[in-house]
């Protein structure tokens, strides 16, 4: 897949199935996932609330999904929407922002507070 051109499109109605299953196949592996968030999407659909729905094609196959859907802020302030999930089929399953213009290569491992469940051991 890495030499295929990627498109991204709007998310049509046949494309729904294989965006649950690239979503479910990209937090698999991810510890800090519940693997709910097929489910997230889901709803946002069925509540008329995912607002941008868009995928990545490659090779004409759907490879990656991204979702916007409205975020309400705690001030009143409307037209503000939240990203996510946003999935890509493994190995492409990490974004990042070089601030420096360089890419590393190789295991991206989370700081330890990603691994927080609200249990004990905290403060």
């Amino acid at each position: 897949m890495p030499n295929d051109e990627i498109v991204v499109r709007d998310e049509a109605e046949a494309d729904v199935a294989v965006i649950t299953e690239v979503t479910a196949a990209a937090f698999a592996p991810l510890e800090i996932s519940t693997q709910t968030e097929h489910f997230i999407i889901e709803a946002l659909r069925a509540a008329g609330a995912l607002t941008l729905s868009l995928v990545a094609e490659a090779g004409g196959r759907v490879v990656g999904h991204i979702a916007f859907s409205p975020a309400t802020m705690s001030d009143g302030t409307d037209g503000w929407y939240g990203l996510g999930p946003v999935s890509f089929l493994p190995p492409e399953v990490f974004f990042a922002l070089s601030f420096d213009g360089s890419v590393p290569h190789g295991k991206v491992t989370f700081h330890e507070g990603f691994s927080a469940d609200g249990g004990e051991g905290h403060g």
